[in-house]
């Protein structure tokens, strides 16, 4: 029996992970252009969805039943993006890198936060490449999947 048919639930996110990461791309570059009054809405909405990757009800489960494999692979890409050191191995070791740019995100948001450009270009550069790696992946997946209902 697997992860999955004993009880977990892997995590579907609540919105349009694709399209949160484009309009909080748009609000980091306003923020990045010097517009400090801007509200970071959809950077908090991100940092939302981003927080709640690989949780489940059921702590015990292992991660990697716990997202599915198309934010998987988004996710893995958008972060390589980054150029950072952090040589992920792991779905956790990823997981765990997705929620570190949640917080990042969060802190961003954060009136007492001290902006700074390069930590500002950086999240603008992962949400991105995260929207892009989303779209990407999920219309092939998307056409695969209409194909084969249509084939039973």
């Amino acid at each position: 029996m697997t992860t999955l048919e004993s009880g977990a639930v892997r995590w579907k996110p609540t919105e349009d992970v694709s399209w949160l990461a484009c309009r909080a791309a748009v609000e980091l570059d306003a923020i990045a252009r010097g517009q400090n009054n801007i509200a970071l809405k959809f950077v908090d909405r991100l940092a939302n969805e981003l927080s709640q990757l690989g949780t489940s009800a059921r702590p015990s489960y292992s991660q990697a039943f716990l997202i599915d494999p198309v934010t998987e692979a988004a996710l893995y890409r958008a972060v390589g993006e980054l150029g950072s050191q952090v040589k992920i191995r792991t779905v956790e070791e990823l997981l765990r890198e997705g929620r570190e740019i949640a917080n990042d995100l969060k802190a961003l948001s954060s009136p007492s936060s001290g902006r700074h450009r390069k930590k500002i270009d950086q999240l603008k550069t992962f949400c991105l490449a995260l929207s892009e790696q989303l779209l990407a992946l999920e219309e092939p997946y998307l056409d695969l999947a209409q194909h084969a209902q249509t084939e039973g």
